[in-house]
Order: C-alpha cells, then structure tokens, then sequence
C-alpha cells in the first residue's frame, strides 16, 4: 500500500516541475530570443514480484509481474523553432533567419544568444544593450578585405571619424551622339529673292563663324554663276573669286563646300549668308583631385565625318591646364557601336593647389552609340570629397558599413554567427545568454549565409516562440496529473485509517 502512496509522491513533485517548466515559458512569452522549454517524463524502476518463463510442456508462457514505483523527469528539451520577428525600425537590432548563435564576449569567454538587441557603447564598440556584452566578429586587414579565418574581435563603429577624399581616376560617357548631325542643308539670298545655295560637310573650325557667299560673276548667257567670293565675320577670306559652274560644289574652307543652284536667278553682288556651327555634343563631370576639391571638366564632341567623331576635353577653371589640348578621334560601326579604343584616352589636369599633379583621368566611352536620334550624353567620374561618417548599415550578410556625407560607404567588419552539432545541448547561462555544453558540440564559428548559417534582418528583433495555446493546454493537463496523484495519497491514506480501524 506504500508503495502507491510513493509512486503518488513522485506524481505530485514531478508534476510540479511540469508546472515550474510552463511557468517560465509563460513568465518569457515575450523575452527576446526565449526558446521554450518541454518537460519529457519517464517511469522508475519497478518491483518484480514474478519473473516471466517461456512456453514449456503444452503450456504457454507467463508473463512477468512488475509493479512500478513511480515516475520521474526524463528530461527538459528546448524547443528550437524560430521565433516570430518583430519590427523595431532601429538598425541595431538583429534577428537571425535561420540557424545560428550571436557570440558574445565579457573579456574572458564568449557566449551565444539568439538576442539581437544591439547599440553602441560610448566608445563605438557594438554591445548587447542589457548585458554590455561585446558582439564579436571580424574586421577588415590591412588590405580592406575581411578575413574569416581571423581570430573575433569587436566591432567598432567610429564615431565622428572624417573620411579623405577620394581622387577620382576615370570618367565614363554614356549616352548617344546623334548620326544625323551633318551637312548643312539649303541657304537663300539675303539681299534677293529666288536664289538658294546648297551647305554641304562638316564644319571644323575653331568656333562658330558667319559666313557669306558673294556672287562674283554670272554668265550672260545661261545666268549660271561662274564664281563666288567667300568671308567671314572674322574679315577673313577663303581665296579670291572661285570659279564654278553646274552646281558643282566648291570648297569653302572648315570642311564646308557651298554650290548654287543652277535653277535661279543670279545677279552679280548677292549674297547668301548663313552661320557654321561645329556639329556638336558636350558632356560635363565634376572631379576629386588628393585634397578632394572639385574641378569641373567639360568632353565636347564633334563630327568630323560619317561615323567619325573626335572629344577633346576642357575647363574653365583659372590656373588649371587640361590636356590632351588637340582633339582626338573615335568612330563608330555602321550599326552605331564604338570602336574606338577603350579607354578612349588620358585625361591630364595639371593642378596649382598643392593636390597631386597632374591629376590623372582615364576616359571611358565603351557605353556611347551613334544612332539617329536625340543627341545626349551623360558623364560620371569616380572619387569624391572628404566626407563624415552620419551613419552606418549593417547587411544580410552580417557586414557593418560606415555612411559618410560623402556619399561613400567603408567596411567597419563582418558579425559572426556561432553553429552547434546539437543546439538543445547548450547551458543556459540566464540573461538570454547560453554556453556550450559536452553535448552542445564546440561551436562551427562563420559569416551568415556560409555553412547553412542564417541571414541577419537589420531592424527586426527574434520574439519568443512560446506558443500560450500550447502551454494553457499543458497547464490543464499538470494540473490534472497533480490533482489525480494527490487523490490517489487520499484514498491510500483513507484505506490505512481504515485498516488500523479494523484493530478497535
């Protein structure tokens, strides 16, 4: 008869603990990172009052006659199931998707913990804001680069840091200059009626110029003109009087021909005056000399001929000389793609202000075109001023970059995540922190997103994932195993009375 009052025993303190493991749960439901608990139970050892024996003589066998003597806790496992993520909207804060550990460090050992709730401490260094524990990673050698195979560090976000500026060393051109950019087209009289003048070619002169065509002399009999006088606003003159007839087109210097047509009445002294312009296309950048000040430099384009154009580059700026100062040229297919030479060429800024000079550019064209259509280009350089770190992001991949005014962004160091064999094995420490175990594993340190490691959502933090319906259920059922074990000590203790009773 004892013994079921002790098997109730065992029920009562057991069921107790299932109780204290659905407290906690309850008491985390909304401890960041928390991992439930579940209590396992098994039974205890039994007494044989009979062994079992086998079949013998036409008889069956019999089977054993044990009575158990309780039950007890076989184990409390951690539930591994993610937690819901919750948005905070502050980049520190972290949540893992996926398998893996945070590790921090107290200056000792280190510790792993599902809790992202991260900020700076008043040195930069990134910290667990309600343990001041330190996150470890990795930062970036000599070279820039992240090395994982390193030894963990902290990672320090540098507060106030100025970073210099960054020269630029090339500029790149897209766009499309426009292959119907040539000739000139028709011209009439401007001191007559009737007569027109065919422009033909390109202009390659200096600058815009006017020009005027003067009719020196007409044949009396067909009033073809026989020659024409060429100038310029500038008071320049292309020859003297050249001769022509039929419509036969003459040079008139720059890379123009001019012809009449033969059609129209003609008068010795009339004049077609029309304005040469350089067919072309002018892109503008803006560059980062060694002590990051501006220059602004201009790419004009012209056309020379038929798929031919050539850039020459300048600037306005006093005391700054830029070659090359003659043009160079680039051509295109007959389909409009480049075929110059990439890089087109060097652009030199020779500099007065103590920065490093000459200033030295390559020039990038492989994204122009030459196709009829709407000219226009688009110039980019590299480099940029000095600039001053306003913020910082962190990535998927756990790597940290500082923001500066400047609009460039510098690697600060990559988080580490910590893997284990067996997750469920690991100590709980308190604080939201765990410790590796003999049955944890020792813990597979590496970037997120490498070895079935998670990724890291910036802004979010990982809630608990106690499932209250689970444990309001589980509650019942405690409080229904503690109810039963206490009436079975109940009734035995009744049928004791009873026996002793028996006695009077």
């Amino acid at each position: 008869m004892f013994r079921s009052m002790f098997a109730a025993v065992s029920g009562l303190r057991n069921h107790q603990t299932f109780l204290d493991v659905i407290g906690n749960n309850i008491a985390n439901v909304n401890t960041v990172g928390f991992k439930a608990g579940r209590i396992l139970f098994s039974d205890v050892m039994s007494q044989t009052t009979r062994a079992a024996s086998g079949p013998q003589q036409g008889q069956g066998g019999i089977n054993p006659i044990q009575i158990g003597l309780g039950m007890q806790v076989a184990g409390v496992d951690t539930i591994q199931t993610p937690g819901y993520s919750q948005a905070t909207g502050k980049i520190t804060d972290l949540a893992i998707q996926g398998d893996g550990y945070f590790v921090y460090n107290d200056g000792s050992r280190d510790y792993y913990s599902r809790d992202g709730a991260l900020d700076l401490s008043v040195d930069g260094t990134i910290v667990n804001q309600s343990t001041g524990l330190v996150l470890r990673g990795w930062v970036p050698g000599a070279d820039g680069l992240i090395d994982t195979s390193q030894p963990l560090s902290a990672i320090t976000v540098p507060l106030g840091e100025t970073l210099s500026g960054q020269p630029s060393a090339s500029i790149s051109i897209a766009g499309n200059l426009d292959a119907s950019m040539n000739g000139y087209g028709q011209v009439t009289q401007s001191n007559a009626t009737g007569g027109k003048g065919i422009v033909s070619g390109f202009y390659s002169g200096p600058s815009t110029l006017k020009y005027v065509v003067k009719v020196a002399t007409v044949d009396a009999t067909t009033g073809e003109v026989t020659g024409i006088q060429v100038s310029t606003d500038n008071g320049l003159t292309f020859g003297a009087t050249i001769a022509t007839s039929g419509g036969t087109p003459v040079d008139i210097g720059n890379g123009l021909s001019f012809a009449i047509d033969t059609n129209a009445a003609n008068a010795v002294g009339n004049t077609f005056s029309f304005t040469a312009t350089p067919p072309t296309i002018e892109s503008s950048a803006s560059i980062y000399d060694s002590l990051g000040m501006k220059h602004d430099v201009k790419i004009t384009f012209r056309k020379t001929a038929e798929n031919t154009w050539t850039w020459l580059p300048s600037t306005s700026e006093a005391g700054v000389t830029i070659t090359p100062a003659t043009p160079s040229s680039i051509s295109f297919s007959s389909t409009g793609e480049y075929l110059g030479q990439q890089p087109a060429g060097t652009i030199q800024l020779a500099l007065s202000n103590g920065a490093t000079s000459p200033a030295t550019l390559a020039l990038d064209l492989s994204k122009l075109t030459q196709l009829a259509g709407t000219g226009e280009t688009q110039a980019k350089a590299d480099g940029a001023p000095a600039g001053s770190l306003v913020s910082f992001s962190i990535d998927q991949d756990g790597r940290v970059k500082a923001v500066y005014t400047n609009g460039l962004n510098k690697l600060l160091g990559q988080i580490a995540l910590a893997k284990f064999a067996n997750p469920s094995g690991l100590l709980k420490s308190g604080e939201n922190l765990l410790e590796a175990s003999a049955n944890s594993g020792d813990a597979a340190i590496g970037a997120p997103e490498t070895g079935s490691r998670g990724s890291l959502a910036s802004g979010y933090l990982e809630m608990s994932n106690v499932d209250l319906a689970q444990q309001f259920t589980n509650m019942i059922l405690a409080s229904r195993g503690f109810q039963a074990n206490s009436r079975m000590i109940t009734t035995v203790e009744e049928m004791l009375q009873d026996l002793v009773n028996m006695k009077r």
